[in-house]
């Protein structure tokens, strides 16, 4: 028994130095890291910031349908407004969409609160906040726009 746990460490052992002594590592057989282009940038900034204008797009369906609704049952929509605005704070972002995603989500609140506002009967506050609500979401528009390319590797 103790020949056998002997020869089980030896083996053990021997695997564990390499075997091969070529004395390789996972550094010298790694890939070397891919060239960013101006295509495979842009690609990849279409599809970070894809979601960001799906809920977008998804906010503003929601907003007309909300400018439209009677005071008395804007409940429902208010409702909808404000998963929407949750699920733009959640969502994940490149540090280059921090600014854009920040217009949203501030654009979004205060939106949200002049409807609430608008419930209330306070129609100066309401008119008031969605303006600037109004305001900030341009701010996303014009952010983005100004913006096609990021520089993912400052992520890590």
């Amino acid at each position: 028994m103790k020949k056998l746990i002997l020869a089980m460490v030896a083996v053990v052992a021997m695997a564990g130095c390499g075997g091969g002594g070529g004395g390789s590592t996972a550094a010298d057989t790694a890939a070397p890291a891919p060239t960013i282009t101006a295509e495979n940038n842009k690609a990849a900034y279409d599809a970070a910031v894809a979601p960001l204008n799906s809920l977008y797009a998804r906010w503003k369906d929601a907003q007309a349908l909300a400018g439209n609704t009677p005071r008395l049952t804007l409940s429902g929509p208010i409702a909808s407004m404000q998963t929407l605005k949750q699920e733009a704070s959640a969502l994940v972002v490149a540090k280059c969409l921090q600014i854009p995603k920040n217009f949203l989500t501030l654009g979004m609140s205060q939106i949200i609160d002049g409807y609430l506002a608008f419930m209330s009967l306070n129609d100066a506050s309401s008119t008031s906040l969605i303006a600037s609500g109004n305001n900030e979401l341009v701010g996303y528009e014009q952010t983005l726009a100004a913006q096609t390319t990021c520089d993912f590797t400052i992520l890590q």
